[in-house]
């Protein structure tokens, strides 16, 4: 069978179904092809060379070569013509200040977006409800150049039926728009609705302000989702417990519907999601 249709078989399936000890050599096939053709970008060849990686005699998945993480921070590491190249992802470099580049052409970007949404309707079903962001518009502008918020925005917005950014920029801050908020309260206060943000702005920009002016919503059938930024909150104690409890109570809702996940800009279609209980699960075509 032809990488693609592997590919395409295994992203677009129903997802949390492979068994682990047949995960590995599925997932085998794919990547042992992938690994040759990846030796398109000189770094990546170089790479393999450096570390004399024999990619016929990989014969489990963690054998497979990792690629660090100060080279998509370094090198521009393309696998396509640079004439393919339809968008740049940029991290949100916390740690170390330098962002990673992830160069996509357009097969890739679909992919991505398949993988993010078949992982997500385990967990939020697949129906399209009213969408607030915990962000500015501005993070999710059209643009050839994005970074990894606005494109988990764009990735989550799949399973929207409409858009209301709950925020906007004030100088070199965020500010909730306050009336733009309410507005979403009130048409939607018994429906189905997703929200989605990023952790750190959150609980800095979101919930201390409205725990801070005494505002709570109500939105019991929520769906919160949210990524990234854990590093800025442990370095403050706060964990997950206490993020969930006073999330949920700021919107009206219980601590189930708020949900974590896990991914990296490197590879945005991959995605490890918590259940109702708290624990990740990873999808059938990545590993853990």
């Amino acid at each position: 069978m032809e990488i693609d249709h592997l590919i395409q078989n295994i992203v677009l399936g129903n997802q949390f179904k492979v068994p682990q000890e047949k995960k590995g050599g599925i997932l085998l096939d794919i990547i042992k092809k992938q690994l040759e053709s990846n030796q398109i970008s000189p770094n990546i060849s170089s790479m393999y060379k450096k570390f004399s990686v024999n990619i016929p005699k990989i014969s489990r998945l963690s054998e497979v070569p990792f690629i660090p993480v100060n080279m998509f921070k370094k090198f521009d590491l393309l696998t396509c013509s640079n004439e393919d190249v339809i968008r740049i992802l940029n991290s949100s470099s916390t740690t170390s200040g330098i962002p990673s580049k992830i160069y996509l052409d357009k097969i890739t970007s679909i992919r991505q977006t398949q993988g993010l949404v078949n992982t997500l309707k385990d967990f939020i079903g697949k129906s399209r409800r009213p969408l607030l962001i915990l962000d500015t518009e501005a993070v999710n502008r059209k643009s050839d150049v994005l970074s990894a918020r606005g494109a988990a925005i764009r990735g989550i917005s799949s399973f929207a039926s409409s858009i209301t950014y709950a925020m906007d920029r004030k100088g070199e801050n965020l500010g909730i728009n306050l009336s733009r908020l309410k507005k979403f309260e009130n048409e939607n206060r018994d429906k189905e609705v997703l929200v989605y943000g990023f952790t750190y702005i959150i609980w800095s920009k979101f919930v201390k302000e409205l725990k801070k002016r005494n505002i709570s919503l109500s939105l019991p059938k929520m769906k919160l989702l949210h990524s990234g930024g854990w590093k800025k909150l442990v370095s403050e104690s706060v964990g997950k417990e206490e993020f969930n409890g006073r999330t949920a109570e700021v919107f009206g809702t219980e601590e189930k519907n708020i949900l974590d996940f896990y991914g990296m800009v490197e590879q945005l279609g991959v995605v490890f999601v918590d259940c109702e209980y708290g624990y990740k699960h990873i999808p059938d075509f990545a590993d853990g």
